[in-house]
């Protein structure tokens, strides 16, 4: 079985309210996602960002997405150390 890592980090979200849905918007990653509350959009974009993160770490292009998104050495340092 592979091991699993956990790599914590902070991302800034807006919630919006669209007609009848909320949808929440990660802008520095290009993500975005909608539920009937702002808590059920909210878990549904970290459920994106999650998928997003795993299909980049898994086609090797997790590094120059995150550079590219504004993050520095300091946090790619530690996903190389993960």
């Amino acid at each position: 079985m592979p091991e699993t890592q956990q790599i914590d980090f902070k991302l800034a979200v807006f919630v919006k309210k669209r007609r009848a849905w909320y949808l929440a918007v990660c802008p520095i990653l290009d993500l975005a996602a909608q539920g009937s509350t702002p808590e059920k959009a909210i878990a549904s974009l970290r459920s994106a960002v999650r998928g997003f993160v795993a299909d980049c770490f898994e086609r090797g292009v997790l590094d120059e997405v995150m550079k590219n998104a504004g993050f520095g050495p300091l946090f790619l340092s530690r996903l190389r150390a993960n």
